[in-house]
């Protein structure tokens, strides 16, 4: 029998290939399996018949994350202590994962949601489907969307302004419909989500009028959306950059036409307000808060809000919506 409720299958070529194997639930995770995932990578250092793991999943899924009747519901009955302990097992496969001196491979064969995105985007590679989606939906069921280290693994999207921009624990949508440029362009970057028109240019011009690139934070913010060697480029030479180009670079979320800008921007507001809101807090603190912490410290920050927010009301709302099948009523709390 099996050691594990997942397949492992060791290769002569030295391939490992780790397929979560549940795919009546999309492979949903039970405590057992984050179990068996913080072992198996904790040991696999010492495995000389492996050298490289291959993650994917069997059936129409690749992980859909933690199983709503297996974890969820059990986890609102536990202690706190009990809880704490979960989160801070989960928090700790992503870092055996990432202190595995082999390399791992996602084979993403479908949807990738919430820890199962987490799994995905702590692999050292990621190979996708056509049909494949990641979804980092832990706000969508109450949680905050920092979690198993997830804060830190994802690329980081300051002057006063910008520094109160960023503590506020509310998102900020920045709806671009035109040129944003020097200051304007910084604010637009300092905002949680930015949406532009077809029309829309950024320009980080300091430098255009003898002044530095690095003005109100955006040497600080800037490569954290979009990549050391980009933010460079943009900062030194001053140019203007076109809305195509910068949902490409990963600067815009959405791109849209100049007549839609505002109410793709309050599309995304509304969705924002009716969700939860002390999980949607959480998530844009803890993104911040965790940029100058290391690994470690910031899988145990996680572990602890997400601990505290599996006990909060938003969450066993969701709980008690899907069990009886109903659309959830979030009250931010």
């Amino acid at each position: 029998m099996s050691q594990y409720d997942f397949r492992f299958e060791r290769g002569s070529d030295g391939v490992a290939v780790l397929t979560f194997d549940r795919p009546e639930t999309l492979n949903s995770l039970t405590f057992a399996i984050y179990g068996q995932l913080e072992r198996l990578f904790r040991d696999l250092d010492d495995d000389e018949t492996v050298k490289v793991v291959v993650l994917t999943g069997h059936g129409r899924g690749f992980c859909s994350g933690g199983s709503v009747e297996d974890i969820i519901g059990p986890l609102l009955e536990s202690e706190l202590d009990d809880t704490l302990a979960f989160t801070r097992m989960t928090g700790a496969v992503v870092r055996n994962m990432l202190r595995l001196q082999k390399p791992i491979i996602a084979a993403i064969n479908g949807v990738a949601a919430g820890a199962g995105a987490v799994l995905a985007l702590a692999s050292d590679l990621r190979v996708m489907s056509e049909q494949a989606k990641f979804a980092f939906l832990f706000t969508k069921v109450g949680l905050t969307g920092a979690d198993m280290g997830a804060a830190w693994l994802l690329p980081k999207v300051i002057g006063t302004v910008v520094r109160n921009m960023l503590r506020l624990q509310k998102p900020i949508i920045a709806a671009i419909n035109g040129v944003a440029a020097g200051a304007g362009a910084v604010l637009a970057l300092a905002s949680d989500l930015r949406v532009m028109s077809e029309q829309a240019k950024f320009a980080f011009l300091f430098t255009k009028v003898g002044l530095t690139g690095a003005d109100m934070g955006a040497a600080w913010l800037l490569p954290k959306v979009i990549g050391t060697g980009r933010a460079m480029e943009l900062l030194l030479l001053g140019d203007k950059v076109p809305a195509e180009d910068c949902l490409r670079i990963g600067l815009a979320n959405r791109v849209v036409p100049g007549d839609a800008v505002l109410a793709e921007a309050m599309t995304l507001a509304r969705r924002l307000a009716a969700g939860p809101g002390l999980a949607l807090a959480m998530t844009k603190k803890m993104v911040w808060h965790e940029w100058p912490m290391d690994l470690d410290a910031a899988i145990e920050q996680e572990a602890q809000a997400q601990a505290l927010l599996l006990r909060a009301h938003d969450h066993r709302e969701f709980y008690n919506a899907w069990m009886e099948k109903r659309d959830p009523r979030f009250l931010g709390r």
